[in-house]
C-alpha cells in the first residue's frame, strides 16, 4: 500500500464466481464451465499458480471488486504476491481504477495479522537503467529507441514507471508471470491489440509457448466472455508468425 502511494507521488483457485450467484441455473454453468475450463488448462501443461494469476489479473481489469475479495481470501497466494499483482496493474489499469481494490485488499490482511513487505523506492536514474534494461531483455533495443520526439516522455515514464518501478523485482513475481498477468490486464480491456501482440512475444521469450498462451485465455473465457477471448486469441496467432 505504502509503495504503491510513494511510486504516484513521484508521478503524480476455486469456482470462480459460482457460491454467491442466486440464480441456480447459472450457478450450475459456471460451475461446470469453471471446472472443464481449469482440467483443459492443466492437461495443456500450465500449472493451477499460472491460471490463479491470469485469472486475478482479468477480475481486477474487469472492475469486480466483489469478485476479487472472495478469490483473494481464497488464493494460495501469498500476500506479498497478491499486492504485488495490484502494483503492476497501476501501470496497465491507472490507480483511479484500482484504489479499491488496494483499501479491500489491505484490510483483508490487515484483519488476518498478515504484514505486508513495504520496498524503498530506488533513485529515478535506476529506476530508468533498470527499466530500459527489461525492456530491451523483453523487446529488443529497437523498443527504447522508438520512444523519441512526441513519444519521449511518456517513453521516460514508461522505463522508469512501469517497468522501473514495478517488473524489477523479480523474486517475488517472476519475468513471465509478470508477462503473463500483463497480457490479461491487456486482454480484458478490449482495444489493446498492439499491446497484446507486443507481450504475447515477450511471454514467448519467456518459455511459454502459442498452445499453452490461447489454453491460459481459454480458462479465462467465463471472466472475459467470448469476443475479447477471441480478440486476445488472435493477437497470440498474429504475434506467433
Amino acid at each position: 500500500m505504502k509503495k504503491i502511494l510513494a511510486v504516484f507521488a513521484v508521478f503524480g483457485g476455486g469456482v470462480l464466481m459460482s457460491a454467491n450467484i442466486e440464480d441456480n441455473t447459472l450457478k450450475a454453468i459456471f460451475e461446470n464451465f469453471e471446472k472443464s475450463s481449469k482440467n483443459d488448462s492443466i492437461k495443456a501443461g500450465l500449472s493451477p499458480r499460472q491460471i490463479e494469476l491470469s485469472n486475478l489479473a482479468m477480475i481486477i481489469a474487469s472492475g469486480s471488486l466483489r469478485l476479487w475479495q472472495e478469490r483473494v481470501e481464497k488464493s494460495e497466494l501469498k500476500a506479498d504476491e497478491i499486492m504485488e499483482l495490484l502494483r503492476q496493474s497501476t501501470a496497465y489499469l491507472g490507480m483511479a481504477r484500482i484504489r479499491e481494490f488496494i483499501f479491500v485488499t489491505s484490510e483483508i490482511y490487515k484483519r488476518k495479522g498478515v504484514k505486508i513487505t513495504d520496498f524503498a523506492l530506488d533513485s529515478d536514474e535506476n529506476r530508468l537503467k533498470n527499466g530500459q534494461n527489461l525492456q530491451i531483455e523483453l523487446f529488443g533495443s529497437a523498443t527504447t529507441q522508438s520512444m523519441s520526439g512526441d513519444y519521449a516522455q511518456i517513453g521516460r515514464y514508461l522505463s522508469q514507471n512501469c517497468f522501473g518501478d514495478y517488473y524489477t523485482r523479480t523474486e517475488i513475481l517472476s519475468l513471465d508471470e509478470r508477462e503473463i498477468i500483463t497480457f490479461f490486464f491487456l486482454a480484458a480491456q478490449g482495444d489493446t491489440s498492439a499491446q497484446m501482440k507486443a507481450h504475447a512475444k515477450a511471454i514467448f521469450l519467456q518459455g511459454l509457448n502459442k498452445e499453452k498462451l490461447i489454453a491460459l485465455i481459454n480458462a479465462n473465457i467465463a471472466l472475459i466472455g467470448y469476443p475479447r477471448s477471441l480478440n486476445a486469441t488472435a493477437a497470440v496467432i498474429e504475434a506467433s508468425k
